[in-house]
Formats: C-alpha cells, structure tokens, sequence
C-alpha cells in the first residue's frame, strides 16, 4: 500500500490508504434529482479532489448531504434528517434511493464484524418507500462493490457505533463560523454530529472549542498538540491562512483553553510589510470561517482517537470531508490558492466541494471538476470536459465553466465595447452613426463619458 500523492490526485498502488473513501454515488427521485450517477474514481483509484459546479437549483448541496447519508448508513441517517419525506420530489410517489460504493484498505475492514476477510469495498444503500416516513437500507463489507446484500448483520452500524477513526466523514454547511469560546454545540453523537451542519444552518461546529474538550482527563497535553497541530494547518509558509506568519503558543500556560486561541492575542498578520498581534476575533470573516472548519477537522481527529492521533501528522489525515460554498467569505486571490493548499496538507482527505467561483477551479485537474446542467429534457445531468482548469484566464473559466460569454459582466462595459467598434471605424454607415452618437449620450448619463471622439467618417 502507497500514501495519497503528494498533489492530492488519488491513493496510489493496489490498496487503499488506511481510510474510507467514495467510488461511486447513485441518487434516484431525491429531491429535483430524477437519476444521476457520478463516479469518483481515477484511473481505478479514489480522485482526492471533486468540485461540484452548476447554478442556483440544481442540487450542489442535495449531493453532499447524500453522500453524507450514505456515508452514515440509514440508523444515523435517519436520527440526522428532521424529516425523511423531505427528500422525495413534491407530488411524487417514486421510492427515493441513495447508493454509494466506498473503497477501504482490508485492514481496516477487519475491525468491523461484518463482513469478509480481505474485504475492499464497502455498499450502502438507502431507500425511502411509498408510505414510510423513514429510510430503510443496509451495508455490506465485500471484496468488489456492486453486489446485493446477503449477509444479517449491518457494517456501518458497527463503524458508526464504534466510532472507528479511519471511516471519519465530516461535513461544513455555508454557516461555518468561529465560536465564542465555550458556546459550541456539545457533541452528543460524534458520527452523526460531525456532518449536521450540512443539514441545520443553526448547528455550530465545535471548532476551536475542540481545545479544551480533547484536553479533559489526565493528559492535558493533548491540548497542546492540538493547538501545536493546528498551527502548522493554519500559519507561516506552509500553512492556509495567507499573511499570517505565525501563531504564538507560548506564554500563560501556553494555549490550552478556547480563549487562548480565540481571544488572545496570538495571531501574527503580515500587512504592509509590518507584523501585528491580533486575537482571531478581530480576523476577518474569511479568516474566522477558515479558521473554524479546519479546527473542527483537526478536532475530529483527535478525539477519535486520542491514544494514537494526537501524533499524527496532517499529512497522514485519512477520510471524506464535504464542504458546501468552499469559496465563502474569501478573497479572489485566497481562491486561487485554497485547493493547492488544502491538497498539499491532507494529501490522504478525499474532498468533495461545492463553490460557485471560477478562481477555485485555478487548483483542480480537469477530471476533477463534475458540472451539473439540465438537458434538453430538464433532467439534471452531470457533464465533464477534458480542459484543464490551471490553464485558462478567469474570463475563459467563466465562459468554459459557468456558461457566461459576455467579455462584459455588465450593461455600461458591453455598450463602451460597442461604442469603441463603431467610433473607431471610419467606413460606418449613417444608421451606425446615429447609434454611436445615441451610445455616447447614454455613456455620458451613467458618468462613463467615452474618451476617444468618433473618427470621421469617410465615404467608400
């Protein structure tokens, strides 16, 4: 077996890493959702990185919270939804159904009582039927994905139930905040409550609050991990927040309580060549949201296991992370560089994104881009294209991928376009005079008086 590669592409080799991540995702009659199937494989491997593209409508979100259903299996499935029926289609009556194929190394499987030796693959289906108010489903463990369940008992009841750290699966809706200190929703059922803000936008990660939650007990020292691992997630050359050098852990005890983190002074921002101290609260919200999705991941994985990962390296991060908005809150320049970072921290996470930003894309491979559209019939389709992101100019990404053609995002920049093709030929016809006098007029009266006159006009 073969770490994730270092550019966040797939897990190499013939195994899988010490984790659990999705293959394939089939969703039917779930919401606008008629049928749809997406893979998320590479070259028969797990693709660390999706980015799921498309307008307003066309259910971005509805596929991460399927995913997260599939990923909890239909007990905590059905303790997460408020209400199953939600997710049938207004007026329908079709039976709704989720199904994901996920990849794992057979060592891990071997935990779960379920299930055969050597098994690499694991199924989780999920139905909603005609008259049930709840979803109905089961798992199973096997060597290869695809066949029906035979077996009497349920894999991912035991994974969720225990808590095995190498299946972590966690979810961020687009109400990511950072907490005051203490003030985080207590984690009752860690499986189910490490994706509900995908689900409940009044749900509040526990983020920085995970400080003093992980340092309860006799070892006091896993605190200060914490705060020692999410400095180096977080600041200087290699970490994700930009112009922040450092972030100061000593001093009073060191950091070991979420006011630490939160309300002190410990965070060092680059501005103007110039280095100041500030607490995080005083951070922007960009900052604060950043800030608070990654510290709640690096939370989930300590207190999952608290004997061992408390000394692994971010590097070594195995499971699924679905996040809804990636680009929220942040600077065109911070996109740009948000997913070659995050690929370069957690090379082992699987991410499933969604974001509504061309700058994104500057990070992702084109295989790694999954853009949903309605056909010709109004069913909501995947689609891909073999252009690589990386290359294109911002115009061309939104053009390529967001279906916007105008070089002119707005009414005043298209009208000056057209002012300046007319003005600048002097072989314009009276009717094309009159409408470059009429545009310069209109110019005029939105305060974008044209600086070039028309050049005279000659006759052919």
């Amino acid at each position: 077996m073969r770490r994730a590669s270092a550019t966040g592409g797939t897990v190499d080799g013939p195994g899988y890493a010490e984790g659990m991540y999705l293959e394939r995702l089939r969703v039917q009659n779930v919401r606008l959702i008629e049928s749809l199937e997406l893979d998320f494989l590479r070259s028969g491997t797990p693709r660390m990185w999706t980015v799921l593209l498309g307008e307003n409508g066309l259910c971005k979100t509805t596929l991460l919270q399927c995913v997260a259903l599939a990923a909890l299996g239909v007990n905590k499935a059905n303790q997460l939804l408020n209400s199953p029926r939600a997710l049938r289609p207004v007026g329908s009556t079709a039976d709704c159904t989720i199904a994901a194929n996920f990849g794992l190394a057979a060592s891990s499987a071997r935990k779960v009582a379920f299930g055969p030796q050597g098994a690499t693959r694991l199924t989780s289906t999920l139905r909603l039927e005609e008259g049930w108010n709840e979803l109905q489903g089961h798992s199973e463990l096997g060597p290869a994905a695809g066949h029906h369940f035979s077996g009497t008992g349920d894999p991912l009841a035991e994974i969720r139930g225990r808590s095995f750290p190498e299946y972590i699966v966690a979810g961020y809706g687009v109400t990511r905040t950072l907490p005051f200190p203490n003030s985080s929703s207590e984690p009752g059922d860690t499986p189910r409550d490490r994706l509900r803000s995908l689900f409940d936008s009044s749900w509040r990660i526990t983020a920085t609050d995970f400080i003093s939650r992980i340092g309860r007990g006799p070892d006091a020292d896993v605190a200060r991990r914490f705060a020692s691992v999410l400095r180096s997630v977080l600041a200087g050359d290699g970490g994700l927040l930009p112009n922040i050098s450092h972030l100061e852990l000593r001093g009073r005890g060191g950091v070991t309580r979420p006011e630490d983190l939160v309300d002190a002074h410990r965070f060092f921002q680059t501005t103007s060549g110039a280095e100041v101290a500030v607490p995080a609260t005083w951070l922007s919200q960009g900052y604060q949201s950043t800030i608070a999705w990654l510290a709640d991941l690096v939370g989930q994985v300590f207190l999952d296991d608290l004997d061992a990962n408390p000394w692994l390296e971010p590097k070594d991060y195995v499971g699924l992370v679905l996040i809804d908005e990636l680009d929220l809150h942040l600077h065109p320049r911070w996109q740009r560089h948000i997913v070659r970072g995050l690929k370069r921290v957690f090379p082992k996470l699987q991410f499933i994104v969604t974001t509504h930003s061309p700058l994104v894309l500057a990070g992702v491979e084109a295989d790694e881009v999954v853009r949903l559209e309605r056909n010709a019939q109004g069913r909501i389709v995947a689609t891909r294209n073999d252009t690589n992101p990386g290359l294109l100019t911002p115009t061309e990404l939104l053009n390529e991928f967001f279906g916007l053609d105008d070089t002119f995002p707005g009414e005043v920049g298209q009208q000056m376009h057209e002012y300046m093709r007319l003005a600048l030929n002097p072989f314009r016809d009276e009717a094309e005079d009159a409408h470059v006098n009429a545009l310069a007029e209109t110019l005029r009266s939105q305060n974008a008086a044209p600086a070039v006159p028309p050049v005279t006009r000659k006759v052919r």
